[in-house]
């Protein structure tokens, strides 16, 4: 997107579809920082809502959302977001997925919001294009769009592709908007206003630090967490995780227990068998792929795992989603 200056040529016209189920928090983070852009300078942007039928749409919180149109009574947008939910692929018809790879063809900005980067990459316009998505789609996204080059950033920016991971993250992907197009200036004036402490950079964690979310402050502790999820397809015995932070496996087990009351072998297992039950409700994956990506051996030692630790069937898991 090339920066621009403030002018009296019209608004730059947004327009949004919500997908059934979409989070009001991440459309919301979207459209403020232009709403507030426009108290500052008059008319630099028009938000538009649309859904798939022009119909209203029910947000995940219950509350049934007003639209103005149909995505198909509008007319080329210059930008187009399409915000979802835990099921992006409910609107993924060919219509709309055929709309979408026309307006790629043209000029227009396309972006994701939350899990609307599923939609997208449905419709085959991120190929090649950095993407990020929710963190609990990330290794649903990262296994079904190999053609994507998944981050896992709090947001992206790859050329005409926006996208975000949801939340909170849409605030700064349209600051970063507002100073491509306007100037970093007013994208601060934006960030103040809405008492946003910083703009954050797309390398920023989508996650709290493994230190908050867990709360612990053990650094050897932390660290073989991070070893353990970047590890969850091939997985590391407990005797070579603990040569990397220079401690026995007996040292190790009695760090886990003491600051996490679970022994790091059972940890570790947590860790896979939670990516596994994603997969399972986010993707067409067979079973079998999944238990391989998830660094078990066999689908009998995952089936095993699995009812053993959730008290039903991967198989079981899968049906249930499907309803």
């Amino acid at each position: 997107m090339v920066t621009s200056s403030l002018s009296d040529t019209g608004p730059d016209p947004i327009h949004f579809l919500v997908a059934p189920g979409f989070s009001m928090l991440g459309l919301f983070s979207a459209t403020e920082p232009l709403r507030v852009a426009n108290q500052f300078h008059n008319d630099l942007f028009s938000i538009h809502f649309v859904s798939v039928d022009g119909l209203p749409v029910r947000a995940s919180n219950g509350i049934d959302f007003k639209v103005e149109c149909s995505i198909y009574s509008i007319s080329q947008p210059s930008a187009f977001f399409i915000c979802a939910g835990f099921q992006p692929d409910c609107i993924c018809a060919p219509e709309l997925l055929s709309r979408l790879r026309t307006m790629a063809l043209s000029s227009t900005i396309l972006g994701g919001i939350d899990t609307g980067s599923v939609v997208l990459a449905r419709a085959g316009v991120l190929k090649n294009y950095r993407a990020t998505v929710h963190w609990e789609h990330l290794a649903a996204f990262k296994e079904d769009f190999l053609d994507v080059k998944v981050t896992g950033s709090l947001f992206e920016i790859d050329r005409n592709r926006f996208t975000s991971s949801g939340g909170t993250s849409s605030i700064d992907l349209m600051l970063q908007l507002i100073s491509l197009k306007y100037g970093y200036e007013l994208a601060v004036s934006v960030s103040e206003q809405l008492i946003h402490e910083r703009i954050r950079e797309p390398h920023d964690d989508q996650r709290i630090p493994f230190n908050l979310r867990l709360q612990v402050h053990h650094p050897k502790l932390i660290k073989i967490v991070e070893l353990m999820e970047n590890t969850l397809d091939d997985p590391l015995s407990i005797a070579d995780l603990a040569k990397t932070i220079d401690m026995s496996s007996r040292q190790l087990t009695r760090v886990f227990q003491q600051n996490l009351d679970v022994s790091p072998g059972r940890f570790y297992l947590k860790l896979r068998l939670e990516k596994a039950g994603q997969l399972l409700r986010q993707t067409s994956m067979s079973i079998l792929d999944i238990a391989l990506v998830c660094g078990f051996l066999s689908n009998a030692s995952f089936t095993k795992s699995y009812k053993s630790f959730f008290g039903h069937t991967p198989r079981q898991e899968r049906e249930a989603a499907s309803r």
